[in-house]
């Protein structure tokens, strides 16, 4: 089962699954939106563990940022609740 991390409801959410950590969140591009998951990389996975980092700026720093299209996991996954 999945541990919720940090959400924010129709925004995203932060969640750990079998020992690593995920960041799901929504973009909204005119009338379409779309999820994406993230599978966080060691140290940002760490940061998030110990509360320095949030997941609302990890989404920020994420949205249009191409160089995370090889952490992406698709379909993209949501906890179950």
């Amino acid at each position: 089962m999945e541990k919720i991390i940090e959400e924010a409801p129709w925004s995203y959410v932060c969640f750990e699954k079998d020992s690593e950590i995920f960041l799901t969140y929504v973009v909204q591009h005119g009338f379409v939106t779309t999820d994406y998951t993230v599978k966080l990389n060691r140290s940002e996975a760490a940061f998030v563990r110990s509360g320095a980092l949030t997941a609302k700026l990890l989404v920020s720093k994420f949205a249009g940022n191409s160089a995370i299209q090889s952490r992406l996991v698709l379909p993209a996954i949501w906890p179950k609740k």
